[in-house]
């Protein structure tokens, strides 16, 4: 599964940790350029919160998370590069920049999460 999807099941989240998966949700390439303390201050709250939700999401820490997540930026971005432009206004319409869809092939069924 990837990150993504793990940010955006907020089901078993509380109100603090749904705005800390938002924020990843949509800070994009940005975070490439920034830390647990920047991330914080900008959140209004401690380093040590973020290093929890890092762990609650399945990582060891920030350090971690943040080359998952950037692993997985960049894996969605080589593999999506043609959005139909139909799914980018229902993102639009919607006011979201995640998208889920059901992809049929000849074998299967398949959940695809698409960053728009």
């Amino acid at each position: 599964m990837l990150l993504f999807e793990r940010l955006s099941d907020q089901s078993h989240m509380t109100e603090l940790e749904k705005s800390i998966a938002n924020y990843f949700l949509n800070v994009g390439h940005h975070l490439d350029k920034k830390s647990s303390r920047s991330i914080a201050s900008e959140l209004f709250v401690s380093p040590s919160t973020i290093s929890r939700f890092c762990q609650l999401v399945g990582y060891s820490g920030f350090n971690q998370f943040k080359e998952s997540y950037l692993k997985d930026l960049k894996y969605l971005d080589s593999h999506f590069q043609e959005i139909n432009p139909i799914m980018k206004l229902m993102s639009f319409v919607l006011g979201c920049k995640w998208v889920f869809m059901l992809m049929m092939t000849k074998q299967n069924f398949k959940l695809c999460t698409i960053y728009l």
